[in-house]
């Protein structure tokens, strides 16, 4: 089992963000991210790769995001930390059973 952070170990400020369709002015609509909600966390590298796939280097880094338990994070969100953005792999894990750290595994990267 993973290791339960401090408080004060949540250092990293994280943006949850959701899906959503907006109008694209012609009958339709577009898929585009809005922001949720704000608040701290610890994001903790815990793998990388790169490979080479259609002549096109990849790179990509599993991480695991602690945050305080939240009740509005689900598998069909991502996660922001300044430039970089984490891709959701499942609903969030309740750490310690007692309802108080909550960890997701995430990944960044994509094409290189």
């Amino acid at each position: 089992m993973a290791r339960v952070p401090r408080i004060g170990m949540l250092r990293h400020r994280v943006t949850l963000q959701a899906e959503v369709e907006t109008a694209d002015g012609y009958g339709g609509y577009a898929l585009a991210w809005s922001d949720v909600s704000t608040f701290w966390a610890r994001v903790e590298p815990l793998s990388g790769e790169e490979r080479l796939t259609a002549m096109a280097l990849e790179g990509r880094t599993t991480h695991r995001i602690w945050f305080r338990r939240r009740s509005d994070v689900t598998a069909e969100h991502r996660i922001v930390h300044g430039s970089r953005v984490f891709s959701l792999h499942s609903p969030p894990v309740n750490a310690d059973e007692r309802d108080r750290f909550q960890y997701v595994e995430a990944q960044e990267g994509g094409p290189v």
